[in-house]
């Protein structure tokens, strides 16, 4: 998973600016925060618990934070970042609470998304 996450991260927003089609979508999916905790030399604990689980998920936010940064300067993608499931590793902590940020949506496409399973509806419906 670790050689996975660093070719998204060295290479999608170089690989991706060379597209010339109009109609293109890319999906990517990480296993960041999942255990393994590690992005070597950068980030590695090979302890999982609450705290390192949570020093993983801010790590993993920076390096996102970083990338979609570098994609929103072209204004010219649509960007969805969805979680799976929450941290599962804590009984105090609900494993279903987990995120979706929408990026380039018109404000009412996105209105009805009340689960992962209405995105395939956004995506069909935006090409």
């Amino acid at each position: 998973m670790d050689e996975h996450h660093k070719f998204i991260f060295n290479n999608f927003k170089n690989d991706i600016s060379k597209i010339k089609n109009k109609i293109f979508f890319a999906y990517i999916h990480l296993y960041m925060p999942h255990a393994p905790l590690q992005f070597k030399p950068d980030f590695q604990l090979l302890n999982v618990s609450t705290n390192n689980y949570y020093a993983y998920w801010k790590f993993t936010n920076k390096k996102l934070d970083s990338l979609l940064n570098s994609l929103i300067l072209e204004d010219k993608f649509r960007i969805i970042l969805t979680g799976d499931h929450g941290y599962r590793g804590d009984k105090r902590i609900d494993p279903h609470y987990t995120f979706t940020a929408f990026y380039g949506f018109d404000s009412t496409s996105i209105e009805y998304i009340n689960s992962v399973q209405d995105i395939g509806s956004l995506i069909n419906s935006s090409y």
